[in-house]
This record gives C-alpha cells, structure tokens and sequence, in this order.
C-alpha cells in the first residue's frame, strides 16, 4: 500500500505525530559516482541545487537579555548565508557547504604559549571556526527544541536565577531537550578535522590570533559525532547536560597535565603552520615530541623549542589528536579555506545502524538545523539557521498515515511558497490512473511536464527546480501548476522569487 509522506515542521508537533513542512527544502541528488570528501568542489557538484540558507545571530549582542526570547533570535540578521548542496549515492548521503568568514581560525581558548618565558593562555575568547548540522532522531517535542531549534544543538543560555538545571560548574547553557533525541554533526577545526592531513599554501597568519588571514588551508579529517537529549545532573554528564558523545571513542583529549599547569606534549621541529597547529598522538608516538603525560613539557625544554613555533607564528594546541573510534568517528569531513571563505564537505553512510544517529530512508523527509561559529568563545553565541527540510529526489510518496487510500482527489499548495530556487507539489489520488501535472507561466505557456505517468492510488510528491522543459531556469514570476487525472482537473497558483 502506497504510504504518504510525515511532514517536518519548524515549530510545532501536533498531536497526530505529523510534523508540518518548512519553509526551505534542501534536495539530495542521486548520483553514481561520489565526490572525494575534501573540500575541493568536484565536477558531480555542478548538478546539485544550491539551497541558501540565511543566518541569524542567536541574541542581538548589545542586548544579552534578549536570549531569552528565542522567538525573535534569528530577526538579529547576521547578513550571513550558509549555501548548502546535497547529494547521494545508494549508500552515503554527502553534504557541501559553503559559508564567508574573514580568517581560519584553529585556537582553542586553552592553547599554549610560551613567549614570555613561562606557559600562559593568552587566546581566552578563542575556540576555532566550525560548522553544525542538526537532525532529530525520531520525534522530538517541547521546549527548548520547538523555540530555539539548532540553538538547543550546542548550548541553550539561561541566566541562573531562572535557569531549569542549575549547574555546579558555573556554566550557564547546557544543551539539552526535554524530550527525544537529536544527532549532532559538529566540525571543530582544532579538534579533529584535521587529523588525517592538514596543508597551507602562502599564508598570511596573525602572530598574535594565529588565525589565518590570507593564502589557503585545507584539511581532512572526521566530524565529531555526538547527540543531544534530557539533561543529566553535573555529575553524570558534566558541563555538556544532555549533550552526550556517540558510542565509541572520542578523537580527540586535553593537551594539558593534571594541575592545567602547562601543556603534556609539544612537537620539537614542526614543518610548517599547519603542522604546528595540528598535535596528533601518532607525532607523540614517533618520537616527534618532548614533553610527558604526567609532567608536561619542561621549562628548558620549552625554552629550546618554542622558538620554533614562534618563527611560524603558531601556538601549542590545547587538544592531542587521535582517530575516532565506532559511532563517534562515522562522519568524514573535508575543508578548504580561501579567499574568506569556506568550503566544506560530510559525508556518512545513510544506515548505519547506529541509535545514536539519525538513519537516512531516501523516502522520507528530515528538518535540520545549521549553525556556524567564528572562532567564538561560547556555544549561544553561533550564527543559526531556522529549521529547514532535506529530501531525496528519486523519493515518491511513501507513508499512509490512515493505512487508507485517499478519500478524495486533492492538489495541494506547493511549499514553499514563494520560493527560490525549488518547490515541492504534492497530490492525492483515489484509484489507479494516468497522471499529467505541468507548470504554465502567466500567459498561459506550457513550461515543464512534473508528472505524465500511470499512478496507482496513493499521495505522491514531485519537485520543481525552477527549470523549463529544456533546462533551463525560468524567471522570477507567478506561475501555475495543473493536474489532470481522469476528470478530476485542479489549477494552483505559485511564486518564483530570485
């Protein structure tokens, strides 16, 4: 039996179990041969359709009070986009992401620095450049989710007098949910996206940052995988709330001795900036490094090596790097920094099996969340996305929520409406029957044929990517879509923005 589609929404889950659609739709081409997960744009990418996702602050910064009014977070436009493309093959979904940012930034507020002749901290507000997706595993319901969605992905800030886990630890924005589980697809440029190489080519670096500034850095690596859900006390979860890692091992552990007193390790002769900025534990176990667990990187050591950091404008990172391990380290992550910006590349098996992760049905539809963080200190101060929809193309019309066929023909409004620069249309039909569904323009033209085939009864969907007949792309306008079935005929109106 053909089975119709749940819908994702923004904001509400209503009672049924049904979840509404979005405003954006970010649709996965199907492709045989997949790109390499790098950060370099390969040729299958050219296919894909942009979706351009607009960024807002989470609180308008002159107003810190105002976090506690999610329902206007993303009104504090950051004039930030995040452009995204997604395509698959029949078994790894890989997503492309671009964003602007005027540095590449690797620091982490607790890197070390020797300068002064003894071990600071100086890059407290630092906590390099990174990327999140956000997708529910399963249904997810109530606050903080239906009000801050990608926001309840890292950090949800409360002030402490009204916060609802007052924390021990003095930090005010667990993450958590107050009910479901959600699967977090998080990039940290210090903390393993580099782990599998690390390169630059004529960087211009900030010797007091250590930030990128100008040339290229490109790095491959793994994403950290984890999952965010209830909240646990501090002394079963820590800082993190109901954020938890996925099963397996983490890639990365703190650079620092028991007491935080200075760094275990430090490479005695880095190459380059990248190698330098990128602390790996198999550079520890080759012999490329002083320095011990227990005791650190000694004074007299330190003295004789910094010098060589100091000459590439490089800092000693706060995390050792190592390869992750199960569900933690399923997500293989690629970047490039140029020209202020970044180009980002995931890839992960659409199954995995794994319950701590969202599992891919190309038939069905999925809301997520995006965030970018420049090189911020905090986790409530990332540029988030409103939620929006990803879907596979090759899916049609799935789920039956009734178990029944339609009771009636119907031709729904697409959504969304208006839209740029794809739309979804959905229809509903009684019995078996040839079905014609075609866009016209204003005056009538006939544009494209959506649907001309023979449909048993069910609800289906189709997407029009704003194309005509021939490829290509129509203007900005008003435009209608008609279907025909047997004697039902239905015309409705839609809206093409660029």
């Amino acid at each position: 039996m053909k089975r119709m589609f749940v819908f994702l929404c923004l904001i509400s889950f209503i009672a049924s179990g049904l979840i509404l659609a979005q405003d954006r739709v970010l649709k996965a081409l199907k492709v045989t041969n997949a790109p390499v997960v790098d950060g370099v744009v390969d040729q299958v990418w050219q296919s894909a359709t942009d979706l351009n996702v607009p960024l807002g602050e989470t609180y308008d910064v002159h107003n810190p009070a105002s976090i506690m009014d999610c329902s206007g977070c993303h009104n504090y436009n950051s004039s930030y986009t995040l452009k995204l493309k997604a395509v698959y093959t029949t078994e790894r979904i890989y997503v492309l992401a671009k964003w602007t940012d005027s540095t590449a930034s690797f620091t982490r507020n607790g890197s070390w620095d020797f300068s002064s002749g003894s071990w600071t901290k100086p890059n407290a507000e630092q906590s390099e450049d990174r990327i999140a997706l956000f997708f529910p595993i399963g249904e997810i319901t109530g606050n903080p989710w239906n009000t801050k969605g990608c926001m309840a992905k890292c950090h949800t800030y409360y002030p402490t007098n009204i916060d609802p886990h007052v924390s021990s630890h003095g930090i005010v924005d667990d993450a958590w949910l107050e009910s479901g589980k959600a699967d977090m697809w998080h990039s940290k440029a210090g903390r393993g996206t580099a782990y599998l190489s690390a390169a630059g080519s004529n960087l211009t670096i900030n010797p007091i940052t250590h930030e990128v500034t100008g040339g290229t850095f490109s790095m491959t690596g793994y994403i950290d995988d984890k999952w965010v859900g209830e909240w646990a006390h501090d002394s079963i979860n820590g800082e993190d709330g109901g954020r938890y890692g996925d099963a397996g091992g983490s890639g990365y552990s703190h650079n620092r001795i028991g007491d935080k007193s200075r760094p275990k390790y430090m490479e005695t002769s880095p190459t380059d900036f990248a190698d330098a900025m990128v602390l790996k534990d198999t550079e520890i176990a080759n012999g490329e490094c002083v320095g011990d667990a227990t005791t650190g990187v000694s004074d007299a050591d330190a003295s004789t090596y910094w010098t060589n950091y100091a000459a590439l404008n490089a800092i000693v990172p706060e995390r050792i790097l190592k390869a992750p391990t199960g569900s933690r380290g399923d997500i293989d992550f690629g970047a490039v920094w140029n020209n202020n910006e970044w180009t980002a590349e995931f890839s992960r098996a659409l199954q995995n099996g794994n319950d701590d992760d969202v599992q891919f049905d190309v038939t069905q539809k999925y809301t997520f969340g995006s965030a970018t963080f420049e090189n911020s200190r905090h986790g409530y101060e990332h540029r988030t996305s409103k939620m929006d929809t990803l879907i596979f193309d090759t899916a049609v019309g799935v789920e039956d929520i009734s178990e029944n066929v339609p009771d009636s023909y119907s031709l729904l409004q697409n959504f969304p409406n208006p839209f740029n620069p794809s739309t979804m249309i959905e229809y509903q039909i009684t019995k078996p029957m040839r079905v014609k569904l075609n866009v016209y323009d204003v005056q009538g033209r006939f544009m494209r044929e959506l649907v001309n085939e023979e449909k048993s009864s069910g609800s289906y969907f189709v997407i029009w990517d704003g194309k005509d007949n021939s490829g290509n792309l129509v203007a900005s306008g008003t435009y209608f879509y008609k279907i025909q079935s047997g004697e039902f005929i239905q015309v409705k109106k839609m809206t093409l923005l660029k």
